[in-house]
């Protein structure tokens, strides 16, 4: 039998096991503002531990807090397996040290049936891009709103602009979509050294390109910017579904945060960098 509740594999590590203490970081991180917003309909925010990229995920949850949201769609990239498809989790819960967060499990279902998704318990099992959320999520809009957990793993673009579009017909106005996504990983260690002596300049300046192409939310010219710079991103594919979704002329992207674990560390030798935005209606 599938587990009910997916169980934290991070608490205690990537962020604090303790209830009191990781709601206290959590509301730190949350706490600095920022400029006036419409209500988002969408935010991408990074997965690292949250020494690293928690900064940078509280200056962009500051925005959706108390905002409403019931439902929230989170998508994330592969790490642990290799995905196929999108998949969801068979679980009807995923567990924090801040309590359960429930599943839209009628949306999953209705899905799988209509060949959308499919289920893989033992990617989700393993993959941390969803759970570094959800306690960002539980401070922010409390313990009621219902989560939709999916790895978008290898798709074609085909794919991803098919399920753009079932995302966003699914979206109604007291939902929310996350994008799971850090941006380039620096070093030998993570096989991709575009430059040699890196510095903060020369990693801002790479990284601004992806921002860019990213917040044009012009899906077609995202998908060949995908294809030439498949290192620009961890979350390539949860973003070009993203681009799909809101790349209608309706929207536009803000800008929120930026960081990079080299400027947190001092050293450059191995350097993740994480940003933030939001999307907005183009009206407002």
């Amino acid at each position: 039998m599938p587990e009910k509740v997916r169980l934290p594999v991070l608490s205690g590590r990537w962020y604090p096991g303790e209830p009191e203490r990781l709601r206290g970081d959590v509301e730190r991180m949350m706490a600095a503002e920022g400029p006036a917003l419409p209500r988002p309909s969408c935010i991408v925010v990074p997965h690292a531990g949250y020494v690293w990229s928690g900064e940078t995920a509280g200056l962009v949850y500051g925005h959706v807090r108390e905002r409403g949201y019931r439902r929230v769609f989170v998508l994330c990239p592969n790490h642990r397996r290799p995905v196929r498809g999108i998949v969801a989790d068979e679980a009807a819960a995923f567990r924090t040290p801040l309590g359960d967060v429930s599943v839209d499990c009628g949306v999953i279902e209705a899905w799988r049936r209509a060949s959308d998704i499919g289920f893989d318990r033992l990617a989700h099992r393993d993959e941390h891009a969803i759970e570094i959320q959800l306690p960002f999520l539980q401070v922010a809009l409390g313990l009621d709103f219902r989560l939709v957990p999916l790895i978008v793993g290898d798709i074609s673009a085909e794919a991803a602009r098919a399920f753009g579009g079932v995302l966003r017909g699914a979206c109604g106005a007291d939902d929310l979509v996350v994008i799971s996504a850090d941006l380039m990983h620096y070093g030998a260690g993570y096989g991709f050294v575009p430059f040699d002596a890196p510095d903060a300049g020369k990693i801002a300046a790479y990284d601004e390109v992806t921002m860019a192409a990213i917040a044009s939310l012009d899906a077609a010219a995202f998908e060949s910017f995908s294809r030439r710079h498949p290192h620009a991103s961890c979350g390539l594919a949860p973003l070009r579904v993203m681009a799909h979704a809101f790349g209608d002329g309706k929207h536009r992207a803000v800008r929120l945060a930026y960081d990079t674990s080299g400027r947190r560390s001092g050293s450059y030798d191995m350097s993740v960098s994480y940003f933030g935005m939001a999307i907005v209606p183009a009206s407002e």
